[in-house]
């Protein structure tokens, strides 16, 4: 919890048990729902809006890259190895 707090996220809600716990963490209008799974599972590649990608990026303190695919991202790795990419949310949404 501390690493997504450090990136401006506060826990909405949580529930369950350990060592199956999930938690709901908002950041302005971005959220996100994390759950505990076992080392031995895989580690997943999550991507993620956010409304300012450059004020994410100075929070963080982490370069914006352009991506191969048109826009740009923040990457940051949490204490258990997890990598999340930040992405600027588009106007359609």
């Amino acid at each position: 919890m501390a690493f997504w707090e450090g990136l401006g996220f506060s826990c909405a809600e949580s529930w369950g048990e350990e060592p199956h716990r999930a938690a709901r963490l908002i950041r302005g209008a971005t959220w996100v729902v994390l759950a505990e799974t076992p080392t031995d599972q895989p580690k997943e590649s999550v991507f993620l809006t956010v409304p300012d990608i450059d004020a994410l990026a100075a929070t963080v303190n982490q370069p914006v890259v352009d991506t191969h695919w048109g826009t740009r991202m923040v990457s940051v790795t949490d204490p258990d190895g997890r990598t999340y990419n930040f992405e600027p949310r588009s106007d359609a949404e």
